[in-house]
């Protein structure tokens, strides 16, 4: 059997990584920049472990040679390419093409199905987010009708989701807003939510919007208009769930008004017994998958905390040292009743955070939900931060 020839692929690898690192400082000719871009869509159009691996390689090797800066940029331009594309509509105008997703909280073991019921009752959930102006009224978008994991999205490749993008962008500019996912991209799927908590998963809508290049910072105005976290977007000020005023007792007042009718129109939909606990506007696919773990995470904290600390006991949170358990880092917090541990509980740092940030949300977390902190946590590997429930 003849071995085949990896040489063009090393070079490829090379290559790719000399021209991030222009690109990145801003040196690169014109020819340059339309070589990389070249040799991106080459890569993308390869096996995708053979894609993975290549794409792995260059990163790892700019990391190992002390140039952050160059594969923090390939890392985000990789991202772009994945998720955003140029297509001509009917009258060969070019439209922006961009890939989305909506993470949705749920209760631990809600009965979920994997593709929307009825589609009047999932076109719902378009209607809602276009009369609330979630998405730019002047774009046109899509959603598919079923809901996926964590583990389906994060799965893919660069190149796999570009050519989801282009997929689904063509049936949106054909004016289609109940989109058809393609054969290859179907697979398998995973019958469980991101196991970033035992009481809560994680699951995603995914659509596409399509609008003018002018309009991309202004595609989703729920996010140009408010640049804070909204990690904590599920409990109010006092740090509680408060159910929205309806006959299901799942749901939770999350603060935006489209919100609560969204998780009601998505139960509908996707026969979600138990209910949905909150939902996250759009913003692009791999902001959103990170945005959705960490919402997650702390929903999940807060519910358990809810349930093994008695609200009227005297209760301390202490955070214990990062520690490594089963090839996570986590971050031990423990409940103190009287003196007492009455929980321990873990926040995972994620992969795509560093462990001081990850600390640092932890915190935050906390203090959304009037936890105040005692002692400043200033070493995390070390047991130096006491915080008391108020």
């Amino acid at each position: 059997m003849t071995k085949p020839n990896t040489k063009p692929l090393q070079q490829w690898t090379h290559q790719l990584g000399y021209l991030s690192q222009l690109m990145a400082s801003g040196t690169a000719s014109a020819a340059e920049a339309d070589r990389f871009y070249e040799l991106v869509n080459r890569v993308c159009e390869l096996p995708p472990e053979q894609e993975t691996r290549l794409f792995g390689e260059v990163l790892g090797t700019l990391a190992q040679i002390g140039d952050a800066e160059g594969a923090r940029w390939l890392a985000e331009e990789l991202d772009i390419e994945a998720q955003l594309q140029y297509l001509p509509n009917a009258t060969g105008r070019e439209r922006a093409c961009l890939l989305f997703a909506l993470p949705v909280v749920l209760p631990s073991g809600a009965s979920l199905q994997q593709h929307a019921s009825d589609s009047e009752l999932f076109s719902q959930l378009h209607d809602i987010l276009q009369e609330a102006d979630v998405v730019n009224s002047a774009a046109d978008f899509g959603l598919v009708p079923r809901v996926f994991s964590y583990l389906e999205l994060f799965s893919k490749s660069y190149g796999e989701l570009s050519r989801l993008t282009r997929h689904l962008g063509q049936q949106v500019l054909s004016g289609q807003t109940e989109l058809v996912l393609p054969e290859w991209f179907e697979g398998e799927p995973s019958p469980q939510g991101a196991c970033v908590s035992p009481y809560v998963d994680l699951y995603f809508l995914v659509g596409l919007v399509s609008c003018s290049d002018t309009e991309l910072d202004e595609v989703f105005p729920a996010l140009a208009t408010d640049g804070e976290d909204r990690g904590e977007m599920a409990f109010t000020d006092e740090g509680d769930a408060q159910p929205i005023q309806s006959d299901d007792p799942g749901h939770v007042e999350t603060g935006e008004p489209w919100e609560g009718p969204f998780c009601q129109a998505f139960e509908d939909a996707f026969g979600v017994i138990q209910g949905a606990l909150t939902v996250l506007p759009p913003d692009g696919l791999p902001e959103d998958l990170r945005r959705g773990l960490e919402l997650s995470r702390e929903i999940g904290l807060l519910q358990m905390m809810e349930c093994h600390v008695p609200p009227e006991a005297a209760a301390v949170v202490r955070l214990g040292p990062l520690h490594e358990q089963d090839g996570e880092w986590l971050v031990q917090v423990d409940c103190l009743v009287d003196g007492h541990i009455a929980e321990t509980l873990n926040w995972k740092v994620l992969n795509h955070e560093a462990e001081s940030d990850a600390v640092e949300k932890l915190v935050e977390c906390l203090g959304d939900a009037g936890i105040a902190t005692e002692t400043p946590l200033t070493d995390f590997h070390n047991p130096a931060a006491n915080l008391t429930l108020h």
